[in-house]
């Protein structure tokens, strides 16, 4: 995550930055699409989504909601 904060520090287009976190489960990336994307649902739902339906599959958060 450290790399995608300094993608985001140096002006980089938030939209790549959500597209690279298609498929990371991790309590720290959902941690940063909430931080970074939690303003934007059309951002948010794209962190989720490769572009190819054929690869997406359905990503579970549960495990890190209270």
């Amino acid at each position: 995550m450290e790399l995608r904060e300094r993608l985001l520090k140096e002006g980089t287009d938030k939209d790549y930055v959500a597209q690279g976190l298609a498929g990371v489960n991790t309590e720290e990336a959902e941690k940063f699409r909430r931080k970074h994307f939690g303003d934007d649902p059309d951002l948010f739902a794209q962190s989720y989504s490769t572009g190819w339906s054929e690869y997406n599959g359905v990503i579970c958060r549960y495990g890190y909601e209270k």
